[in-house]
């Protein structure tokens, strides 16, 4: 049931269909001397303003319905993203449980807290997970990657203490032989020994035994030998 009363139901039928001509008429209008809507709520400190209320409501309904026109006027005009229900729901909350994508971004671009909790605790991307809104869960899931990995800072460059054993052993540190011995031992196999002055020398393996002797084993068979 919507409240009869100081214009709501015109609001309220203007944001589900997305008519932003509507809402520009309805919003237009000036503040009743004493909103009986707002009466109906009491007196509580820090109660939301006439126009702040109603354009946080029509961003609710607006973005639950996907009505992208509308939710980009309503947040033109100051439509509150931090805003919440009674229950604790804020817009994010609606756009995620009705799979509205295109909704998610614009809130989420205009700052919508994505870790906003309502009354169980739930935030939008629990909502989108329990309404098995697989694209938005996917999509509130990335933001919230994404978001933290901007507090994550690399150091350019780590201290040899702080590399592992596979790290350390790189042909770029100094646990590797250098010069042009260096290379050549990485490059091919044999039997490495010290030579003149410390130098390392490298004598290439001949052919194995077996292998030779197969060889010549062949050759004669064939008549070569």
């Amino acid at each position: 049931m919507i409240w009869p009363y100081d214009g709501w139901a015109e609001l309220v039928i203007a944001a589900a269909t997305g008519d932003v001509f509507k809402l520009k008429s309805v919003m237009s209008k000036p503040a009743p001397p004493r909103s009986s809507h707002l009466s109906a709520m009491g007196s509580m400190s820090g109660a939301p303003s006439w126009l702040s209320h109603r354009l946080f409501s029509a961003l609710f309904i607006s973005a639950h319905r996907g009505h992208m026109p509308a939710v980009r006027f309503l947040l033109q005009q100051g439509a509150n993203v931090k805003g919440q229900t009674p229950l604790g729901h804020g817009a994010l909350h609606a756009a995620a449980a009705q799979g509205q994508l295109q909704s998610i971004q614009e809130l989420l671009v205009r700052g919508a807290p994505h870790q906003l909790e309502d009354a169980e605790g739930m935030t939008a991307l629990r909502t989108a997970m329990r309404w098995d809104q697989r694209k938005s869960t996917r999509q509130l899931f990335l933001f919230h990657w994404q978001e933290r990995a901007q507090g994550v800072h690399l150091k350019p460059h780590l201290e040899e203490t702080e590399l592992f054993a596979h790290q350390k052993h790189d042909s770029q540190l100094r646990t590797w032989h250098r010069g042009a011995h260096a290379q050549r031992y990485m490059a091919h196999l044999g039997h490495c020994s010290r030579g003149v002055e410390g130098r390392v020398e490298v004598r290439q393996l001949g052919p194995p035994q077996n292998t030779a002797m197969r060889a010549q084993a062949r050759r004669a068979w064939m008549g070569d030998a």
